[in-house]
């Protein structure tokens, strides 16, 4: 995605030009350039920034943005942490949108946001320009950067076709949030970019991160994007990170790219596309763009691990996912530790029926154990409804110790009927049910397994059939290995 900004003819001001817009007990609406806390600082109806070309429209309630705001130190706290905040609502703005065409930025030592929306209520963002945050220091500690800052606020949609980002860094621990909400929020439709970037000795980023909050339905045909660097600790990447616990994330919709990136040179190296994580229900996903995860570590012990679509729900319910486009998963260490990818992990939880016409791909490399995976499940608590495949399924896993790849591999979790036309192959085994439950296979594509097409190393498997190839490289062992399969056609 190529996204261009003329802001030009945006007037510009000077450093440390914020903005508080607030309504409480019943008042007007007042705007503030200078207050600190909601008593301090000079108080005003009209709008502060008229003359520098921003626009308050009091009949649709809508304030626009054609400027910069900004602030490059403490103007504020969340609780007893300082932050630095370019835009900040608070109170009843039940009705008023905001609409940004130039630039807004908050940053310092510490936590910089540049939308920090505390308690409020109110209706649309929608931006056109740049909205970022960011906490960074070389000291020890904790730094924070959001672009928009939603806490336990409640927000209507976002629409973003410019720039949100959150950038943290520090030698301890840096975290980076595109979009934070811990409040609520209605759908965000992206044709932008929003990014989360941390660094430090503990690197944590995610484009979008729902912390026990709500969020409606998220579409994509831009950039959602997160990315974990650490140099000493975990680096943690996710494009969006779904933490809701037992509330919940609507459809997404993806057209563009939604990706996650970890790397350590001394630890673990996790990212993932999409994670839907500490018992968190998530809707639909369809995807014909590009959802990748790549973890990158280090280190004996460790692990470099990346998914495109990573579930631990823990008995809370995923819904359906339709793929045209391509679902990717590659992990590495170049260590003595393991190097896993899968296209998708369901380690916990209920996922809906996957439906595949374009790639699921898993790819996992180390000097020790390589593990990739097209889908995988781990747990009996894991469940998968029926798998549909037209397209491509594969795992690739090579390590000098041990090499494990599968194109659909059933820890010890539910399948439901897996029903093939296009190709589905492992570097170990394309279909292998290690002590699940899959239900019938029927086959009119290609399985191929280096080891076996099919393997039931134990659990159960129903009467399956095969119209089409089922195919091994290994000479020396079966095609199908404990399971009779109907209509038998091999090679």
């Amino acid at each position: 995605a190529v996204i261009g900004f003329l802001l030009s003819c945006t007037a510009v001001m000077g450093a440390d030009n914020y903005l508080w817009i607030k309504k409480e007990n019943g008042e007007e609406i007042k705007f503030s350039i200078d207050g600190t806390t909601t008593s301090d600082g000079d108080w005003k109806t009209d709008n502060p920034y008229e003359d520098a070309g921003n626009i308050w429209d009091t009949g649709t309630k809508t304030y626009t943005n054609n400027t910069t705001l900004s602030s490059s130190k403490a103007n504020d706290k969340d609780g007893n942490k300082e932050i630095s905040y370019g835009l900040r609502l608070s109170g009843d703005l039940t009705g008023v949108n905001f609409v940004n065409n130039g630039s807004i930025t908050g940053e310092m030592s510490g936590n910089g946001y540049g939308i920090y929306n505390y308690k409020s209520e109110m209706e649309n963002i929608t931006n056109a320009g740049v909205i970022s945050g960011t906490g960074k220091s070389d000291s020890k500690g904790i730094n924070t950067g959001s672009g928009i800052y939603n806490k336990s606020g409640t927000m209507k949609n976002i629409t973003n076709v410019g720039v949100i980002s959150g950038t943290g860094k520090n030698d301890d621990k840096g975290y980076g949030y595109g979009i934070y909400n811990s409040g609520t929020m209605k759908n965000i439709t992206n044709t932008g970019l929003i990014s989360g970037t941390g660094s430090s000795g503990s690197g944590t980023g995610y484009g979008i991160y729902n912390s026990l909050g709500t969020i409606g339905d998220i579409t994509n045909a831009g950039v959602i994007s997160g990315t974990g660097k650490s140099d000493s600790d975990a680096g943690t990447g996710s494009g969006i990170n779904n933490d809701s616990d037992d509330k919940e994330m609507g459809d997404i919709t993806n057209t563009g790219i939604i990706s996650g990136t970890g790397s350590s040179t001394d630890g673990d190296g996790i990212g993932y596309g999409i994670n839907n994580s500490s018992s968190a229900a998530m809707g639909d996903i369809t995807n014909t763009g590009l959802i990748s995860g790549s973890g990158s570590g280090f280190g004996s012990g460790k692990v470099g691990a990346g998914c495109g679509i990573y579930n631990d729900s823990n008995g809370k319910e995923m819904g359906a996912i339709t793929n045209t486009g391509i679902i990717n998963g590659y992990g590495t260490n170049s260590d003595s530790g393991d190097g896993t990818g899968c296209g998708i992990y369901n380690i916990s939880g209920t996922m809906g029926a996957i439906t595949n016409t374009g790639v699921i791909n898993g790819y996992g490399y180390s000097t020790n154990t390589g593990v990739g995976g097209g889908i995988f499940t781990d747990s009996n608590a894991a469940k998968i409804g029926n798998i549909t495949n037209i397209g491509i399924i594969s795992g690739t896993g090579i390590g000098a110790s041990a090499t494990l790849g599968f194109g659909i591999n059933n820890g010890a979790g539910t399948i439901g009927n897996i029903t093939n036309t296009g190709i589905i192959s492992g570097t170990g085994s394309g279909i292998y049910n290690q002590s699940g439950t899959i239900g019938a296979i029927t086959n009119t594509g290609v399985i191929y397994g280096k080891t076996n097409a099919i393997n039931k190393n134990s659990g159960t498997i129903d009467p399956s059939s095969n119209y089409g190839i089922l195919v091994n490289g290994d000479g020396g062992k079966g095609v199908v290995d404990g399971l009779g399969i109907v209509d038998k056609l091999t090679i």
